[in-house]
């Protein structure tokens, strides 16, 4: 345990890089904005996998004996960088339409901090990792399995952690992510044995 201290991220609009830090547990803003467990040595850790690519992720949703929603990053995840907003919107509409034809898939959700990029079956501006299951469509009370599937630790990893959903993290050609994306990924690396297991 770490003393009396809790763990908290500082809930931010900008989706670059969110800064861990530490307060007291005694306080009442610790109260109100920390995570139910009082130190790192608590908290529960989510399973997560390596993947290449998403006929992998396909592969693994066919050998799932029971439906799920799986929760999609878009940027770097489904579409490269750089995209135009209407090849954007085409193949964020073909991913979402293969994945539902799974019968392992009951719902597919696809999210990205960027603008919506006219991808009307996508939540644009998401605040990831602290998007709020009611704006995810997820209840609380539902005991449907959830996968999350994204490239970035710092969003979409710590995403899938409050979610208690299992996490698939997509590795990419560097050379494909902006600077500051480079920096999170860096970042992510210390960060992800705190809240995965393999």
């Amino acid at each position: 345990m770490i003393g009396n201290f809790g763990v908290a991220f500082r809930e931010s609009n900008n989706p670059g890089p969110q800064f861990l830090f530490l307060v007291s547990s005694q306080t009442r803003w610790a109260r109100s904005r920390c995570f139910t467990y009082p130190g790192l040595a608590l908290i529960g850790r989510i399973p997560s996998t390596l993947v290449n690519d998403l006929d992998e992720v396909v592969v693994r949703l066919a050998a799932q004996p029971r439906p799920l929603v799986v929760v999609f990053d878009a940027d770097n995840t489904l579409v490269r960088q750089g995209a135009s907003p209407d090849d954007f919107a085409r193949h964020i509409n073909e991913v979402i339409n293969r994945f539902e034809s799974l019968e392992s898939v009951e719902r597919v959700v696809v999210i990205s901090n960027g603008p919506q990029r006219g991808a009307d079956r996508m939540i644009g501006r998401g605040n990831k990792p602290w998007t709020s299951r009611r704006r995810l469509g997820i209840t609380r009370r539902s005991a449907t399995p959830i996968w999350v599937v994204g490239d970035q630790v710092l969003t979409d990893g710590v995403l899938a952690w409050r979610l208690g959903a299992e996490f698939y993290h997509l590795i990419i050609d560097p050379n494909d992510q902006f600077p500051h994306q480079a920096t999170m990924r860096r970042l992510g690396k210390y960060f992800a044995p705190l809240i995965f297991r393999r």
